[in-house]
């Protein structure tokens, strides 16, 4: 193993290289807003001609960015940047880091902003800004302390591990998900497209004790 090092976190990455111009090829954009995207799970793309997007619209990213919410860091509107659309842009409201590759493995920096530690401290200082909701500047990202691997091939072999215990978990969600649809579709299948003719319809109040707003009495021990 090599030996880990301390640095300021703006030292190793650059942030918001580019953003749109008058020379921008693409008439259309795929755009991405920061409620659209949570912990790299991305819900949605909007699509406008360029003339019609949003004033946010301006940000453009490369394969390997960390887009990182300026705004409320604790709800987790961040995100890893992978062989994205050329036409992809994203929102202001996002700060877009970029690693200088030689010092900094982009997606080892991706788990570090990730980290439970990182998203506190950024929304302790988001909650003590003076802007009309908790809100953090470029500067403060840059402004982290990171402890990181000087060996950058370490970076990207404990990424990798991680990265693979991520793939994992998804994987497991999904499924989780098929089998919770499989369910929802067997039950229906057996008690409700299939229903006897001699099943009975009742008010639920009529076969069960409802208590609502109160917490049923405990049955004193004996």
């Amino acid at each position: 193993m090599s030996e880990w090092k301390t640095c300021r976190l703006g030292e190793v990455v650059d942030t918001n290289l580019k953003s749109i111009s008058k020379n921008y090829p693409h008439k259309i954009i795929k755009y991405l807003d920061t409620g659209s995207i949570t912990k790299n799970h991305i819900d949605e793309y909007q699509f406008y001609p360029i003339e019609k997007a949003p004033s946010r619209a301006k940000r453009l990213v490369k394969n390997g960015d960390i887009i990182y919410s300026l705004v409320r860091p604790i709800q987790k509107h961040f995100g890893f940047i992978s062989n994205p659309d050329e036409n992809l842009v994203v929102s202001t409201g996002f700060c877009v880091l970029t690693s200088k590759q030689d010092s900094l493995d982009s997606k080892f920096l991706y788990y570090l902003l990730s980290l439970d530690e990182s998203i506190e401290y950024l929304d302790m200082l988001a909650e003590s800004s003076t802007s009309a909701y908790p809100a953090i500047k470029p500067i403060d990202i840059e402004n982290l302390e990171i402890t990181m691997p000087s060996d950058i091939e370490e970076q990207r072999r404990i990424a990798e591990i991680l990265s693979s215990l991520d793939d994992k978990i998804d994987l497991l969600h999904k499924q989780n998900k098929t089998l919770e649809s499989l369910a929802r579709l067997l039950f229906r299948h057996h008690f409700i497209d299939n229903a006897k003719s001699e099943w009975e319809e009742k008010p639920l109040s009529e076969i069960a004790e409802i208590s609502i707003g109160r917490t049923p009495p405990r049955k004193e021990k004996e």
